[in-house]
């Protein structure tokens, strides 16, 4: 029940509680609820599952938010949800992740949109309706250990997760929207196991990108020496020593894996939206979605300019040297960037 990338969980819960965030406080009832609930979780499943309204993979566009920890993932998960007819994972179904996995608890569960809030803890959201990364449905396919990227899929979770999806897709009767920031690493075996995938990657200025991941060490890990996201030491570039250096070194090795999804899918299944202009003008960034993705055109989209967060959160000292060398990772000239779905 406790993810293996926690090094103190006993801690993380006692910075929840001092925190005072709502959604914080939720996630943390809504773990030890999914605990409690365990027991039922495992029995249900045994007893009453049923594969029989399971397709063979969605038939519909199934589409994936992932990109860096801390780079607008669940800003533009929720935005789309709230703008969009498009089904979702639920709190709700993640506290039953084994009976909802098999098919013994229906997966539209607590699916409601236009409630959805912009508001989360570390992409936690409190409400039982409220959109969740499904992180449990992922351990069943991807490993338990959310640092590491997987070299391949079992077939037997591959056939898991094609169910899921398509019955998803068929309870709800629309196309399918999900969030998971570890696909940045594993986004081409996901497109190969689901035909009708595809995937919008957040990239942000890289030294905010940088001060949040620092903060959300400290937060979550309670040590900014520990990392928090895709392990990247493998990668020749971790710093143990120094939280700075290994931070910079992180965020190149997130770049690094964008673009080899994108050589790896193609820009029509792997596209890049930038934080900064998601926040300028989100209407059109979610129309651009709505209508290259899903086939929506007619569709409203009403949605104001946001405030994006870039002011320093970290002490003086630790936000300039930050700031020193910040630009060597900064995305490429105007005509080489990336273009947005």
């Amino acid at each position: 029940m406790v993810p293996s990338h926690f090094h103190n969980p006993a801690g993380l819960a006692l910075r929840v509680l001092r925190s005072g965030n709502r959604d914080a406080l939720a996630a943390l009832f809504q773990a030890g609820l999914r605990l409690g609930l365990a027991p039922f979780d495992m029995a249900i499943a045994r007893l009453v599952a049923s594969d029989a309204d399971a397709a063979e993979a969605p038939s519909r566009p199934v589409l994936f938010v992932t990109g860096p920890p801390r780079s607008g993932t669940t800003l533009l998960h929720q935005l789309l949800i709230r703008a969009l007819p498009v089904a979702y994972i639920t709190n709700l179904a993640s506290l039953l992740p084994r009976s909802a996995a098999s098919g013994a608890f229906p997966l539209t569960g607590g699916i409601a949109n236009q409630r959805v809030r912009l508001e989360s803890y570390y992409g936690r959201t409190r409400s039982l309706s409220g959109p969740s990364d499904g992180l449990e449905f992922w351990d069943r396919w991807m490993g338990t250990d959310r640092r590491a990227i997987p070299s391949s899929i079992p077939e037997s979770a591959t056939e898991d997760m094609r169910r899921f999806f398509a019955r998803l897709e068929r309870q709800s009767g629309r196309p399918v929207l999900a969030k998971n920031n570890n696909l940045l690493g594993s986004a081409h075996l996901v497109a190969a196991i689901l035909p009708t995938a595809r995937f919008v990657c957040l990239r942000r200025d890289p030294l905010y990108l940088a001060q949040s991941l620092l903060k959300a060490r400290r937060d979550i890990q309670g040590s900014t020496k520990i990392g928090y996201g895709l392990d990247h030491s493998a990668s020749g570039g971790a710093y143990p020593d120094d939280p700075i250096e290994d931070v910079r070194s992180q965020i190149r090795f997130y770049d690094g894996l964008q673009e080899q999804q994108m050589q790896r899918l193609g820009t029509d299944r792997f596209a890049v939206v930038s934080y900064e202009e998601l926040c300028a003008d989100p209407a059109s960034i979610v129309r651009k979605i709505a209508r290259n993705v899903f086939g929506f055109h007619d569709i409203p989209v009403e949605l104001t300019p946001l405030q994006p967060r870039q002011r320093q959160t970290l002490d003086r000292g630790t936000f300039e040297r930050l700031a020193e060398q910040h630009t060597i990772n900064s995305p490429e000239s105007a005509d080489e960037q990336p273009k947005s779905p």
